[in-house]
């Protein structure tokens, strides 16, 4: 089972995307801030990084970052929507220029992130 990250600043977002992963036989650990994502990532081991890219305090950048620097980083999936200075299709290809293993434009379908997740965590 793989364990998985989840770093959203949207609490609904988090709710509803623990409660599908978890359905689905992963093991799931959330934060809303990249900051306490950072600290969780030097505390424990996940297979599994899904983060947004706008959230308050600490980015999605910067835990991207934090993560290129592990010598057996975790897998890396990044959402956003975008923000009303930014444009989306810039973060994700900022983020796809940082290594991210896959790019996902927010709303994502249950379905899609699912495949997704399979894809990632089936790859070594």
């Amino acid at each position: 089972m793989a364990h998985i990250l989840l770093i959203d600043g949207d609490p609904q977002i988090i709710q509803l995307l623990t409660t599908c992963l978890e359905g689905h036989g992963y093991l799931a650990t959330t934060t809303s801030d990249g900051s306490t994502g950072i600290h969780l990532l030097q505390q424990y081991q996940f297979d599994l990084v899904i983060t947004d890219i706008v959230m308050p305090n600490t980015d999605g950048f910067e835990v991207i970052l934090s993560l290129l620097t592990q010598p057996q980083r975790p897998k890396i999936i990044v959402m956003s929507g975008g923000s009303l200075n930014l444009s989306h299709v810039f973060l994700l290809e900022t983020a796809q220029k940082l290594k991210a293993d896959r790019v996902l434009a927010k709303p994502v379908g249950i379905k899609e992130l699912l495949t997704v997740i399979h894809e990632v965590t089936q790859t070594t």
